[in-house]
């Protein structure tokens, strides 16, 4: 969580990116990091970046919804 203070916009999207495609499920407070640094450094997103984050984002909510049908 610390450590995403310090990451580039590629580290955003690839951390994302690699925690979707292993069907993870971040930790609170480490999307809440990760979504701050995309903030704090949106404006120096590639469309590559803004595409894995984006996607990523949309399997953490899809998962959210699966688990709360059951």
């Amino acid at each position: 969580r610390d450590t995403a203070e310090a990451f580039n916009p590629q580290n955003v999207a690839n951390t994302l990116w690699a925690l979707a495609t292993m069907g993870e499920k971040p930790e609170r407070e480490l999307l809440g990091a990760l979504l701050r640094r995309a903030r704090d450094t949106a404006e120096a997103f590639n469309p590559q970046n803004v595409a894995n984050t984006l996607w990523a984002l949309l399997f953490f909510a899809a998962l959210h919804l699966s688990e709360a049908d059951r």
